[in-house]
């Protein structure tokens, strides 16, 4: 049915916001590349299935207090990216993994290209991000994942 409301919209005979009525909130990836490829810009996003146009993200207390972490194991299969996060104690022969995140490929490289655009960001503000020398890190080395 989407494919039939882009046609009709491609061919005129459907406004840009009564294609995106058409579209359910779950449909988001179709409708970023759809964005992406047509250059249209959505300022009607009421018809996203919110009715004052913002998404609402609610942000919890305890989860705003974040969770510190200093290593990240990334693993993959076909359908999904899985990024453990742990943090690694000086002199503790065992680390917890802090939380673990499952993302979908597409959702992963969106991850990748929003890091890469905000280290940008940051290396201009604060000059470029250097790497410790092999022996700084010392600690972390010989360290293996267990399930």
């Amino acid at each position: 049915m989407i494919n039939e409301k882009k046609k009709a919209y491609q061919h005129g005979a459907l406004s840009f916001s009564h294609f995106l009525s058409c579209i359910s909130i779950y449909d988001c990836d179709f409708l970023c590349r759809f964005v992406h490829e047509t250059n249209e810009v959505i300022s009607d996003m009421e018809n996203l299935g919110n009715s004052n146009g913002q998404l609402q993200i609610e942000l919890k207390e305890d989860v705003a207090q974040g969770i510190y972490a200093n290593l990240a194991i990334i693993s993959h299969s076909t359908s999904e990216f899985i990024v453990d996060f742990i943090r690694v104690m000086p002199g503790m022969p065992k680390a917890g993994v802090q939380s673990r995140i499952i993302l979908a490929p597409e959702h992963a490289k969106r991850l990748m290209n929003a890091l890469r655009e905000n280290i940008d960001k940051y290396e201009r503000v604060y000059g470029t991000i250097h790497f410790p020398s092999e022996e700084q890190m010392l600690p972390l080395a010989g360290i293996q994942g267990e399930a």
